[in-house]
C-alpha cells in the first residue's frame, strides 16, 4: 500500500476489516484490510497556516497557504480538498489571491506562483519579484 508521508498511527475497525491511518503529510485513510484498497478520508496542512483567502466572487470556497509548502483549495459546504498544489522546493508560501481559474501565491524565495485552481498543477512562476519575499498581492 502506498500513502503519502510515513505512517504515524493505524486502528483497527472493531470487526478487524478495515483500520483508520494516519500518516506524517497530516492525511487519515481508510484502510479495506481483505485487499488493501483506501481512501482518503480527510487531509490537512502539516504545519502553519500562513494565509487564508475567499475569491471576490464567491463564498462556498477559500484557498490556503501554509509553511508545509503546499497551497489548498477547500470547499466550504464540506471542508474537502478541492485541489492541493506543491512547491518542494520554493520556500514558504506567504500569501495567495483568486485570479480568475488560478491561485496567485508570493513566496518567501521572491517567486510568484501560479497554480491551476482545478489540479492544483503549477503552470508558472516569476522569478526575484521581491526581495525578502512576497508577503501580499492585491
Amino acid at each position: 500500500v502506498a500513502l503519502e508521508g510515513g505512517v504515524t498511527s493505524v486502528n483497527p475497525s472493531p470487526d478487524r476489516t478495515e483500520a483508520i491511518i494516519g500518516t506524517t503529510q497530516s492525511l487519515v485513510y481508510r484502510l479495506r484490510v481483505s485487499d488493501l484498497r483506501h481512501i482518503l478520508v480527510c487531509q490537512n496542512h502539516s504545519n502553519n497556516v500562513t494565509a487564508v483567502t475567499f475569491p471576490p466572487d464567491s463564498s462556498d470556497r477559500f484557498a490556503t497557504c501554509s509553511e508545509d509548502g503546499t497551497v489548498r483549495m477547500w470547499d466550504l459546504s464540506d471542508y474537502s480538498v478541492l485541489c492541493k498544489g506543491v512547491c518542494r522546493d520554493g520556500g514558504i508560501p506567504l500569501c495567495v489571491a483568486f485570479a480568475m481559474e488560478c491561485l496567485i501565491t508570493g513566496w518567501s524565495d521572491g517567486k510568484v506562483r501560479c497554480f491551476d485552481a482545478e489540479t492544483g498543477e503549477q503552470l508558472w512562476s516569476m522569478s526575484d519579484v521581491h526581495r525578502g519575499g512576497v508577503t501580499a498581492l492585491e
